[in-house]
């Protein structure tokens, strides 16, 4: 019997469309619902990127007022700010948090060059109080990032800076509709790798103090060791522009790091589930990740002017500034402090001098004291090898000049002869001090010193109405026809204020030695003399 063979064509056919639409179409589904989520999560991590961006930027806004340093920030801010303005009305400068590490640091390696005890003390006084300051920073940044915080933050113009807020909306407003943002995170902390603080290095480098690995760009290297005579400084990572920093370096707060780096962390869930493979779960959230380091501006404050008023020649064993600053040629009967409260003394009506002694202080310490306040005050502009020189420098004024004290663009210091003070007369800032030295010197002179320094306290809790900035210029000794503080030279919008009216920044310190000749140092006595102890 013959047997007939069935056609295998059915049979074949029938496998392929079993192999297409059990294999190729979940297959391609896959694929293709794969693509569309790659591109998805390449989409919502643009968006996340950019939020944490834009968190960096709120970062470097955030600005606290500082018992001891004023007003303090990520980033150095010029005085423009509408909310950063002392009790006279003027704005205020902001300075940045490694601003001011360098100046503590960089005037700790001038104090040990000059072998001066004296401005070594103000320096550690200065550098405890830094870390106060860096701590109290540190704080105000991590309380910024949390959402529906107690506290609130503002910028230097009163603008309220929320990050978490800000961050939410613009992920929520870029990414694809079918993605829903379900929690957003914000955290700070600092970063292993190598990034910069936007915080010159102190000139000239050879008397820096710098080692290999501490440096970028002629920049402090961020959130390592860098100490000077001993002595730790650590500086924020900013860079010029707010920057994208690697997730995997990053380290969360520590306390001894100053935490610049913002981190946030966000999950998203897509809302049309039936659209991915097989209906699962598996692929319906995620979560991304960026580290953002934020903006740093430079320092543009002023540094503010040192005058020295001999009211005649230099006297015997006093024609250099070493000389001011070593003990043996000073024997004092007799040195008062004064501290200035209720006003401007004795210009403001209910102003008094008060007396206070902190501690027994002799001549050679007043001097280095006000020096070292007068540098501070120029942050880091000062050069190192001009502040040394300075030391040795013989003083040559004329009769009845004074002698301007300021720092060049370079960094160097300038002295210029003035023949008139172009700053009110014998004032005492609101909150600043004054002291007046009754001393005996080589040849039997017994000359009156006095210091008046308005730059000793800073800000607006303890600085007075002036918040510690330079007593501004005089307009009635401004109007030197032909003069150097000319009225007619200064910017009509300035006038008014004057405390930023002339490009020297106006009185830091004075010093005024003599009582022979046209000076007020007699009538600063007689008034003290009369003040209750």
């Amino acid at each position: 019997m013959i047997r007939k063979r069935r056609r295998q064509n059915g049979n074949i056919i029938v496998m392929v469309v079993v192999v297409i639409c059990l294999i190729l179409v979940p297959l391609l589904i896959v694929v293709s619902q794969a693509g569309v989520l790659t591109v998805d999560r390449g989409r919502i991590q643009n968006s996340v990127d950019a939020a944490g961006l834009a968190a960096a930027n709120d970062l470097a806004r955030v600005v606290i007022n500082d018992p001891e340093f004023g007003f303090v920030a990520l980033s150095n801010y010029p005085a423009v700010g509408e909310a950063t303005t002392s009790a006279d009305g003027e704005p205020l400068p902001v300075s940045s948090i490694n601003t001011l590490s360098a100046t503590i640091r960089q005037n700790t390696i001038v104090a040990n060059a000059l072998g001066n005890e004296t401005m070594t003390a103000l320096c550690d006084l200065d550098r405890a109080r830094l870390q106060e300051t860096q701590r109290a920073l540190n704080e105000a940044l991590t309380k910024s990032l949390l959402p529906n915080g107690r506290e609130q933050f503002f910028d230097i113009h009163g603008t309220k800076v929320d990050p978490c807020k800000d961050v939410s909306a613009m992920i929520s407003s870029s990414v694809p509709g079918k993605v829903a943002l379900e929690s957003v995170k914000l955290s700070t902390g600092w970063i292993s790798s190598a990034t910069g603080s936007e915080t010159p290095l102190p000139q000239p480098v050879r008397m820096a103090q710098i080692k290999l690995g501490q440096a970028l760009q002629r920049n402090y290297r961020a959130f390592v060791d860098i100490p000077a005579c001993g002595r730790s400084f650590t500086f924020a990572g900013v860079s010029a522009n707010s920057r994208m920093v690697p997730p995997e370096a990053f380290h969360p707060a520590d306390g001894k790091h100053i935490c610049s780096i913002v981190k946030i962390e966000c999950v998203v869930a897509w809302r049309n589930k039936t659209l991915l493979p097989f209906g699962s779960d598996a692929l319906s959230k995620a979560r991304f990740i960026a580290c953002c380091q934020p903006y740093g501006l430079a320092d543009t404050s002023q540094s503010g002017l040192m005058l020295v008023n001999f009211c005649s020649a230099p006297p015997p064993n006093l024609v250099y500034w070493s000389d001011f600053l070593r003990p043996s040629n000073f024997h004092d009967r007799q040195v008062n402090e004064y501290l200035a409260y209720g006003g401007d003394f004795p210009t403001d009506h209910n102003a008094s001098l008060y007396r206070f002694s902190p501690e027994r202080q002799t001549t050679d310490q007043q001097f280095a004291e006000h020096f070292y306040h007068w540098l501070r005050n120029a942050h880091t502009k000062p050069r190192i090898d001009s502040v040394l020189e300075l030391m040795n420098e013989q003083f040559r004024p004329s009769p009845e000049q004074i002698l301007s004290y300021n720092f060049a663009a370079d960094g160097t210091i300038s002295c210029k002869s003035l023949n008139q003070d172009p700053f009110p007369s014998g004032i005492t800032s609101d909150r600043q001090c004054s002291a007046v030295c009754d001393t005996a010197i080589e040849g039997g002179l017994s000359p009156i010193i006095i210091f008046r320094d308005n730059v000793k306290r800073f800000g607006t809790i303890n600085g007075g109405k002036h918040a510690g900035q330079p007593l501004a210029i005089d307009p009635a000794q401004a109007n030197q026809q032909g003069g150097r503080f000319s009225l007619a030279m200064l910017p009509v919008a300035n006038r008014a204020g004057m405390r930023r009216s002339y490009d020297d920044g106006g009185l830091a310190v004075e010093v005024e030695i003599g009582g022979i000749g046209p000076s007020t140092a007699q009538i600063d006595v007689a008034r003290m003399r009369r003040l209750k102890r």
